[in-house]
């Protein structure tokens, strides 16, 4: 007995070892031997895997699923197409059962005789035998144009299957409006696909009642929806600038779902005769999935079984996934640790209001900066708590001021969302229909506040309208944000509502856009349409913003209300608000944490971070960290969450371990393990695994190599790589300025990106300082924001300085195109920003001497882009940040992500808006033309700040947000300059050898453009202050009248202009949000 006690814990740790070896070896065989296609048919075309029982060539494919390998097009890499239609497929997924294909946008245009109108079929030579539908779950039925009605049809019975309507209001959508549209009704509609169909009918309709106000042309598609809406901004450009060539250019990635039929693939399933059931695919380990798009009775897909990957289509297909060397180290933890104990310190409360203010009502949370009662709520967040509920014996109610008086009810408060959820009124009422081109119409307005920090928030809500053969049109409150408006139809009167969710049959749905506070909602009849069998009778119309959610779960019941007894038995439903903070005006809660390497704004409670809106920086949020909960807007609201408190949550099958923003998972100690038996299995598993982790190691890590750099080649072509390279070597000049580093390369220089190497950031990105092979020093710009428009930016400040060549220019030393983001090299700049200089707790100020040549290098950086350079540049962001200056005071212009190039003979161009607040030129916001004279505006606040040491915004003695533009501007015109102007300079040369800088600074800053100099003007202005070489006087008349009209004086428009200056720029300053 002592013998066999002896022996077995040798035997265990051998047993172990063995099971581990060959269960490593297993995984690393089969992981690398994972089959695709049947045997001998080709597994890619180009890019894209073919898996079975998709397949190229005879005996490759099944019935319906037959594809063609085009290699045609020797130049580019050849294309994946459904064989006998040319149909091109971009993607397929087994496990999701889709294709994605590439397909064509339908346009019409009209002549001068109206209605406009189109019959056509989408898309065309689908194949018809029932594998392939179009999608419901992943496309939208997309349709641009002015006062346009779309149905998407059934080509076989001709049955509505969604409906959707474009309006335009008065005047063609600006670019800059196109550019912020949702798609929500606005010259862009968007709605489900009802019905997955090999094919529709689409009719493209004039809306007859409305006089078309623009160019009369339509088109419509079905998209992938998460494609439209990372490009919908741009299609609508592109759609505004010229819709036929976006027609004839324009693939249109479409998601088809795919099936197969277990009747006629019987093969392709197994079926269980003891259980008399289908029960797996032809692979082990998989499972049968018939819940296909529409629920078809008899077609199914199949996947792999939870634990395994790969095609369930093939013998063995389905394979275990392989662990990671995490996963495998965990397990031998398990094994070596057997004792462990359990220490957790009881948390405290976390603090959600403020201390002594109340923290729920009605069981509602209130959190801060939300708050109920005098200094319990940050400005603009008060509630109040209705206590005379208690006398009805009802909870009491929580309530929010509106703009009117009243009232709304708040339901729920999110501080991760940054939402409310609010209760609004349901309007409703009777519309007369009407052959005639003037329509009864009823209006309603919303309750909800009309100003402060709150939104209708678009992402969780809809504006849904129920009725026959009416239009529901959102208008925000002022015209200051995007409206939205959805049509519907009914086929036969009032029958056939059955249709699916809000298609536009009885009722439509539409997104609301970004930004709306107040709105009015108004509701109008269609005109009679003997195609839409509508009714010139009266009819009942409800039209209201609601929360998708809620929305989603009650349209069955508000569909079966209206089509038997109308009014709606619903009076109100919740309304999901949102709220930001912005920096400027709520700097109280949101600090600026300044250091020697970096400048952010963070929140005020430890362990939180704040984030920013996708569109504007300015407006924050902020969170507690992972690992913790709480409040992050009161000093310490966030705590540390106590994951083995919360093991629904944090599930843990062993000893749970608390720690501070985390958690540990140990194995159970076991109760009868015997003394030193883990030491023998310790032993023993150490030598038996080292082997197997050595070989599983080197596997893995031919694996990651293999993929890192076939992901390296993704991105170096997504981010226009060969572009690059053709340019380069087209250009001798460009080749001996700049490369293209490896990824390799940059790792190195930054011993991989280490945090001690980094020089600064925000919230666009981190700059690390970098050593070159050749021992340079550089700057390597890092973007932190996926975003296909940073991307783009990255591109286009790449373009711009590969061509420019001045030594008041930051040189750029090459990018690495390699990364989801590129990065830029530039040449390393060790003395920080002229921002920081002149704003900054800089102990040794800069001499009037240093400024004035700082302000002549850029000026002369800025007129060598617009004039000198290759090609003419606008920078379109110059600020004083994006001046860097070198160890000995040199100024280098930077930060060209923004900037744009025209050619010489076009003074100006239509974009959208992008600079920072102070220096925008006002005459670019209004008009979004931009041209070099906005580049001159910009550079006169930089003069300002030079002469004044005031930033660009600041809070004036009343405590307004002030323009130091429009403040500058009032002190010269009223020869204050020596009250405004930096004592320092006073105390050095005095206020008359500055005046005339302070003159220049005057012109530059006019609202309009063409009294503004050139810069080529400005740099020989100062060329001559800085030589001394002319008078002071002359130097006044030549800068005041440089660029005005001919005879005008300046005291003529001195009171006008001045006037409109504090108007413009007040305006200006509290205007809606734009990025950057």
């Amino acid at each position: 007995m002592k013998q066999l006690s002896s022996s077995c814990p040798a035997k265990i740790g051998t047993m172990v070892v063995v099971v581990v070896g060959a269960l490593l070896f297993h995984l690393a065989v089969t992981a690398l031997a994972a089959p695709v296609a049947l045997p001998g048919c080709p597994e890619t075309c180009g890019n894209v895997t073919v898996p079975y029982p998709f397949g190229i060539g005879h005996g490759c494919f099944r019935d319906g699923l037959e594809l063609a390998c085009d290699e045609t097009h020797r130049a580019a890499p050849p294309k994946l197409r459904f064989a006998g239609n040319g149909v091109e497929v971009i993607d397929i997924s087994l496990p999701d059962g889709t294709v994605r294909v590439a397909t064509r946008m339908l346009g019409t245009g009209s002549s001068s005789s109206l209605p406009r109108q189109l019959n056509g079929s989408w898309p065309a030579g689908l194949p018809a035998n029932g594998s392939l539908a179009v999608s419901t779950r992943h496309n939208r039925f997309v349709a641009m144009g002015c006062n346009l009605l779309a149905n998407l049809v059934a080509n076989d019975d001709d049955d509505y299957i969604s409906v959707c309507a474009a309006l335009c209001v008065v005047r063609s959508a600006l670019p800059r409006d196109a550019a912020a549209s949702s798609c929500s009704g606005f010259g862009c509609c968007q709605t489900p696909v009802a019905r997955g169909l090999p094919s529709y009918g689409v009719h493209l309709n004039d809306l007859a009642q409305r006089s078309v106000t623009v160019g009369s042309y339509g088109v419509a598609f079905i998209g992938d929806k998460e494609w439209f809406a990372g490009e919908q901004r741009s299609l609508q450009l592109d759609f505004v600038a010229d819709p036929r060539k976006l027609v004839d250019s324009t693939a249109v990635p479409t998601v088809l779902e795919w099936s197969l039929n277990m009747d006629r693939d019987q093969d392709m399933f197994w079926y269980d005769t003891s259980a008399s059931q289908w029960t797996r695919c032809v692979s082990e380990n998989s499972v049968i999935d018939d819940a296909v798009d529409g629920n078809l009775y008899g077609r199914a897909r199949c996947d792999c079984s939870k634990g395994y990957e790969g095609n369930p289509y093939l013998a063995n297909g389905c394979q275990a996934c392989m662990p990671s060397l995490a996963t495998i180290g965990a397990v031998v933890f398990q094994l070596l640790v057997t004792t462990t104990t359990l220490s957790a310190a009881a948390a405290a409360p976390t603090p959600i209001a403020l201390p002594g203010c109340p923290e729920s009502c009605g069981g509602i949370q209130v959190p801060y900066p939300f708050g109920i009662g005098d200094g319990c709520s940050y400005h603009g967040f008060n509630l109040t708590c209705d206590d005379e509920a208690h006398h009805h014996q009802t909870p009491p109610k929580l309530f929010m001021a509106t703009d009117n008086g009243t009232v709304v009810q708040v339901l729920n408060i999110s501080l991760p969302d940054g939402t409310v959820r609010v209760r609004s009124k349901l309007s409703q009422s009777s519309i007369a229909g009407s052959s005639s081109s003037s329509s009864n119409a009823s209006s309603s307005r919303s309750e909800l506040p009309a100003d402060g920090p709150f939104t209708v928030s678009s992402a969780y809500n809809w504006l849904v309208a129920f009725g026959c053969n009416i239009v529901a049109d959102l208008t925000p409150y002022g015209n200051i944000a995007e409206g939205s408006s959805c049509a519907a139809t009914c086929i036969d009167g009032w029958q056939n509502f059955a249709g699916p969710s809000c298609s536009g049959i009885a009722r439509c749905r539409t997104s609301v856009g970004r930004g709306v506070h107040s709105y009015t909602i108004q509701v109008t009849s269609l005109i009679d349409r003997n195609s839409m069998g509508a009714s010139t009778s009266t009819t009942w119309a409800a039209a209201f913003v609601a929360e998708q959610g809620w929305f989603s779960a009650n349209e069955n019941a508000m569909l079966y209300n209206f089509t038997n007894w109308l009014p709606f038995t619903v009076e109100s439903v919740p309304v999901v608000l949102e709220w930001w903070l912005d920096l400027i005006r709520d700097g109280a809660i949101l600090p600026l944490s300044v250091g020697p390497n970096t400048t952010d704004f963070r929140c005020l409670s430890l362990h939180s971070s704040s984030y920013y809106n996708d569109l504007n920086y300015d407006r924050r949020r902020c969170n507690c960290s992972q690992g913790y909960e709480g409040n992050p807007y009161i000093r310490d609201g966030c705590r540390d969450i106590d994951e083995c408190q919360q093991p629904d949550v944090y599930p843990c099958h062993g000893t749970c371990i608390n720690m501070p923003g985390t958690y540990r998972c140990l194995a159970k100690k076991s109760v009868k393990s015997l003394p030193g038996l883990i030491t023998i299995i310790a032993v023993s598993a150490g030598f038996g695994l080292l082997f197997s982790l050595l070989g599983v190691a080197k596997i893995t890590n031919k694996i990651k190599q293999r993929r890192a750099k076939k992901l390296r080649r993704k991105f170096f072509k997504k981010n226009h790589g060969l572009l690059l390279q053709q340019l380069i070597s087209s250009n001798k000049d460009i080749a001996e300025r700049m490369k293209i580093f490896s990824l390799e390369e940059l790792d190195q220089a930054t011993n991989k990106f280490d945090q001690n190497r980094i020089l600064g950031g925000g919230g666009h990105g981190t700059v690390y300082k970098g050593i070159l092979s050749d021992q340079r020093v550089v700057a390597i710009k890092k973007s932190k924001i996926v975003v296909q428009r940073e991307i783009d930016d990255f591109i286009n400040e790449v373009v711009i300085l590969s061509q420019t060549n001045h030594r008041n220019v930051v040189k750029l030393y090459g990018c690495c195109l390699e990364t989801e983001v590129p990065l830029l090299v530039y040449e390393f700049i060790s003395n920080g920003t002229l921002s920081f200089h002149l704003h900054g707790q800089n102990e040794n100020p800069l001499k009037w001497k240093d400024r004035l040549r700082i302000a002549l290098e850029t000026a002369r950086a800025i007129a060598y882009l617009h004039s000198a350079a290759s090609i003419s540049v606008l920078h379109r962001d110059i600020k004083s940040a994006n001046i860097l200056l070198t160890d000995t005071m040199t100024a280098k212009v930077s930060d060209f992500g923004a900037s744009r190039s025209i050619s010489i003979d076009v003074t100006g161009i239509l974009t959208i808006i992008q600079g920072t607040y102070g220096y925008l030129d006002p005459e670019y916001y209004y008009s979004s033309r931009l041209t070099e004279k906005s580049d001159v505006y910009s550079f006169g606040v930089v003069l300002a700040e030079l002469l004044t040491r005031v930033t660009p915004v600041f809070s004036s003695e009343t405590s307004e947000r002030t323009s130091l533009a429009s403040y500058f501007v009032s002190f010269i015109r009223d020869n204050r300059l020596s009250d405004i102007l930096d004592s320092q300079i006073v105390n050095e040369v005095g206020a008359e050898d500055a005046k005339v800088v302070a003159k220049l600074a005057e012109a530059c800053l006019r609202l309009k453009g063409e009294e503004r100099p050139t810069m080529r003007q400005v740099e020989t202005t100062l060329e001559d202050v800085q030589r001394s070489k002319v008078q002071l006087n002359h130097q006044i008349a030549r800068v005041s009248n440089s660029n005005t009209l001919k005879n005008q004086t300046y005291e003529g428009s001195k009171c006008y202009e001045g006037t409109r200056q504090y108007s413009l720029e007040k305006e200006f300053i509290q205007s809606s949000e734009f990025p950057r």
